[in-house]
């Protein structure tokens, strides 16, 4: 019998999601964000860097971190992109130990047959990006979003609940920390979210939101509140 683990996604199309109320002891997501690590003169407008995926990455964590029986890490990029870009096949040997560190950590929790896990990678696009809208609040990527019935069904629910996003297709096999999870027989997506949810000048996103005094920052943490915890509700409802 072939013991490998296969996508619960590609199993269990139908019932996949829903809501569970009860879940098991060992259950992990694991949050990736390879582009973090950005210079504070790094162009924004090359895409080099994504400004906004770190603060996003870390309310989803900590949101994560108060449901039942749901663990998460955390995995940040420890290179400037234009260096080596951790989302490639080639980081997965760096010496910077992001890939290896976290496909490592993956395998442990694999070597448990009673662990499920399901991987986040965040990513941010800028302002004026010129592949993406600056009117949705994020995108989905996938190498054929038509085929996994999760990134389906996580736009649906993002639409329903008032989040406006898209799924697009991937270059088939570029993002590489997708394309390593799956092969591990772990349930993986990118999110892009669109920098312009955080701040209006995006150059000014350090010193923003590290601040609470306009009115306009507490509507921009508002609005990022609110995308965060639809993301978490949805990641809830997984029947692991």
């Amino acid at each position: 019998m072939d013991l490998k683990r296969v996508l619960l996604s590609d199993l269990y199309p139908t019932r996949y999601f829903q809501k569970n109320t009860k879940l098991g002891k060992d259950n992990h997501v694991i949050i990736s964000i390879p582009h973090e690590y950005c210079s504070v003169n790094e162009s924004i407008h090359r895409h080099l860097c994504d400004k906004a995926a770190p603060y996003v990455a870390a309310v989803i964590e900590r949101k994560l971190d108060r449901c039942d029986n749901i663990k998460t890490k955390t995995f940040n990029g420890t290179v400037y992109r234009r260096r080596c870009d951790l989302n490639r096949k080639e980081s997965r040997v760096y010496s910077c130990g992001f890939r290896p560190e976290m496909t490592n950590y993956t395998k442990k929790l694999l070597m448990n047959p009673k662990s499920n896990v399901f991987c986040i990678d965040i990513h941010s696009y800028p302002k004026k990006y010129k592949k993406w809208s600056e009117n949705l609040d994020l995108y989905i990527l996938d190498d054929d979003p038509a085929i996994k019935p999760y990134t389906k069904l996580f736009v649906k629910y993002m639409k329903e609940h008032g989040v406006k996003c898209s799924a697009v297709p991937g270059k088939i096999g570029e993002n590489d920390i997708m394309v390593e999870m799956r092969s591990m027989g772990v349930d993986c997506f990118l999110i892009e979210f669109n920098e312009q949810i955080l701040v209006k000048n995006a150059a000014e996103f350090n010193s923003i939101m590290n601040t609470s005094q306009s009115r306009i920052v507490g509507e921009i943490k508002e609005r990022i509140d609110y995308v965060c915890n639809k993301v978490v509700d949805w990641i809830s409802t997984i029947n692991f």
